[in-house]
């Protein structure tokens, strides 16, 4: 109650500074009451008509925020900038868009999530939003949970448009325990008979926009993972697949598990870049792909390859195991 209070204030205090016309909207997860408790995200959507540039939209959404709320704003990128700030215990953040309708040609990526507000209050049950929240935490206890590219797992969008497909979160569940790759589900029926133009190992089709596959971030490893949780949920529910501590190993027993497997591991560390997580994972993502790609070529025997980031620390680390230590 106290967030979508603030959210309130917020909102008029932004309408007061920003052009006539313009709407601000409360949406995501905290406004439609499917957010996980400690989740304190506010995001804003300042809904431009479509007479204006995109960087009309920019500048005049800069301009209205900095005059209207006082804070120390942080400017972060996406397809355009939009701005991001901690006001108390809420990080808040406020993102221009143009004003559409279902199916109407995008001017930029986030005009969408107005639609999905709109769309998810109006279908999701009462019961759904509480079975949302339930399968969120299943996907945040596995790190499964999180569209950003360091995680590549389930959107919030993609939680709410998959309960509210299968009715409830043991619905998704069941399903999905039986989902194989290619698995594609459209809500509405916009490609009834027809399959889907999307090669990705879940395709959800956006009910408010046909021509994007909201499951489209989703890595296959993830997908694998996901099913696979799915089953042993099914075996043995747990209140462990929702609130788990995750285990501690020591230094030998993780030397021991490799020495076991009989491959050579090696580890490179990098200092990480001083970029954006949006700019920083697409990278390492790309540096990890080419030198897979080069080492199989020079026939060298990789049998897996990862990465992980310490952003705290800035390094990266990848991650290489070869079948065979001669080469």
């Amino acid at each position: 109650k106290a967030e979508k209070n603030f959210a309130a204030d917020l909102v008029k205090l932004l309408e007061k500074e920003l052009p006539h016309g313009v709407r601000v909207l409360f949406v995501g997860s905290a406004a439609r009451d499917t957010g996980l408790h400690g989740d304190n995200d506010l995001d804003l959507f300042a809904c431009f008509p479509k007479k204006f540039s995109r960087e009309e939209i920019v500048a005049a959404t800069i301009k209205a925020t900095k005059k209207a709320i006082s804070a120390k704003w942080v400017m972060h990128y996406a397809e355009h900038p939009y701005l991001k700030t901690r006001i108390g215990e809420f990080e808040v953040e406020v993102i221009p868009c143009f004003e559409i309708s279902p199916h109407d040609e995008l001017k930029s990526a986030v005009d969408r999530s107005p639609l999905h507000a709109l769309y998810l209050q109006e279908h999701l049950t009462p019961a759904q939003k509480q079975d949302v929240r339930l399968f969120k935490q299943f996907l945040k206890n596995a790190g499964l949970y999180g569209a950003e590219l360091r995680v590549a797992g389930f959107s919030g969008v993609l939680c709410e448009y998959l309960v509210l497909n299968y009715r409830s979160f043991l619905g998704v569940v069941q399903a999905a325990s039986k989902w194989r790759v290619g698995e594609v589900i459209d809500l509405e029926g916009h490609y009834a008979g027809v399959k889907p133009p999307f090669d990705t190992p879940l395709v959800l089709i956006d009910a408010v926009d046909k021509k994007r596959n909201v499951a489209a971030v989703l890595s296959p490893t993830n997908f694998s993972k996901f099913v696979s949780l799915c089953n042993s949920f099914l075996r043995k529910p747990t209140d462990d697949f929702f609130f788990h501590k995750p285990r501690q190993f020591k230094a030998s027993a993780v030397n021991s598990l490799i020495k076991k497997r009989g491959t050579l591991s090696l580890l490179i560390s990098l200092n990480a870049p001083d970029v954006v997580e949006d700019v920083l994972y697409p990278q390492i993502q790309k540096t990890l792909s080419s030198l897979s790609s080069h080492l199989t070529k020079e026939r060298f025997s990789l049998a897996s390859a990862a990465y992980f980031a310490d952003e705290t620390a800035g390094k990266i680390f990848f991650l290489l195991e070869f079948s065979s230590p001669t080469r």
